[in-house]
């Protein structure tokens, strides 16, 4: 891919907006019907330009509520890590619930393991430590997540991508959510859980808002 001519591209399309939501999308190009690429296809880049919403101050002060969703995410190594546009299960799962309150859903697979949210990968904090779901064989690996282990790497923090079961995430001591448009959510409930905003959360989101990323000053 030519990410100069990319990133000029969405420099261009936003020019002039103080906030502002770009999405990218690369295709395989135009063919006949069916499965098989024809060999004169050719990629095609769509950007599309948002209305970014502004931040809720209290989400980043206070942390969110998630649920845990029922619909599970499909293992596929072969696709594992990579966002497509076949979404349906995300899709599926947000449809679970409507109430304005609750901010994300948590997805698991067939075994119980945590994968990420619908729209967001998670980390939980335990005993000082903390762990991503790995993306080996399911759930994406998104550009904040990366920015996140990055950034605890810099810090001196552990930080590692390991399986991360359902009780897991029920006793861990602090959770958040990280995702490209708001960065970064502490979870302060997930059903009787109450982990809340912690020490180490805060300290991400502080680096993150040194470096000009997030809403969290420093």
């Amino acid at each position: 891919a030519d990410y100069r001519a990319i990133g000029d591209g969405a420099a261009r399309l936003a020019s002039g907006r103080r906030r502002a939501v770009i999405k990218l999308i690369l295709t395989r190009g135009s063919g006949p019907r069916g499965y098989a690429v024809a060999s004169t296809a050719r990629v095609r880049r769509i950007c599309g330009l948002f209305d970014a919403p502004e931040p809720d101050a209290d989400r980043y002060a206070s942390g969110v509520k998630v649920r845990q969703c029922l619909t599970p995410v499909s293992v596929s190594p072969v696709l594992a890590g990579l966002k497509t546009l076949g979404r349906l299960e995300q899709v599926l799962a947000r449809m679970e619930w409507a109430d304005t309150d609750t901010a994300e859903g948590l997805m698991f697979d067939a075994e119980g393991r945590l994968v990420g949210g619908t729209m967001s990968n998670v980390f939980v904090v335990a005993d000082g430590r903390m762990t991503t779901p790995s993306v080996r064989t399911a759930g994406i690996a998104g550009v904040m997540r990366r920015k996140v282990l990055e950034t605890a790497d810099d810090l001196g923090l552990e930080c590692r991508e390991a399986q991360v079961t359902r009780e897991t995430l029920l006793t861990a001591d602090e959770i958040f959510l990280s995702n490209s448009q708001f960065v970064n959510w502490p979870v302060r409930e997930v059903g009787e859980h109450r982990p809340g905003p912690g020490p180490l959360t805060r300290r991400i989101m502080a680096a993150l808002a040194n470096e000009g990323i997030g809403e969290w000053p420093s």
